[in-house]
């Protein structure tokens, strides 16, 4: 959703960068945050894109909770910071991600709120769904 520049310190140090993702509902653990996607494949689009990577080097990456609540904290900000390994990880998450869709290899979650699914025909758990593989 944003990227800040984060203005060096000192004249020989690189600009940095700083990628938010702002989000609603409850906030995630921290241990999610650590492994979480979305973030990371922001990070991977950042670091090649040329006008991005321009800006400086991502060094932090965050989710902004919008809290709507009355509570007197508005924003819950959870962090991670970018790891060597994370482009590396990121690829393979990917990558693992999109053989699993190619096989069509997916468990439905039966919690998940179904009202709009296009996809009801195909669900195992629905009555009228069939089993997939």
């Amino acid at each position: 959703d944003r990227i800040d520049v984060i203005a060096p310190l000192a004249a020989a140090e690189q600009p940095r960068i700083r990628i938010v993702d702002y989000k609603s509902g409850s906030p995630k653990s921290q241990d999610e945050v650590d492994h979480d996607l979305q973030l990371a494949i922001y990070h991977y689009a950042a670091t090649h894109d040329p006008l991005v990577r321009e800006l400086g080097t991502a060094d932090r990456l965050e989710l902004h909770y919008l809290q709507d609540d009355m509570s007197r904290e508005r924003v819950k900000v959870l962090s991670r910071a970018v790891t060597a390994g994370l482009e590396d990880d990121t690829v393979a998450r990917i990558n693992a991600l999109v053989t699993s869709i190619l096989r069509e290899d997916y468990s439905p979650n039966p919690d998940a709120n179904c009202d709009y699914c296009a996809f009801h025909t195909l669900c195992p758990t629905k009555l009228q769904g069939r089993h997939v593989r």
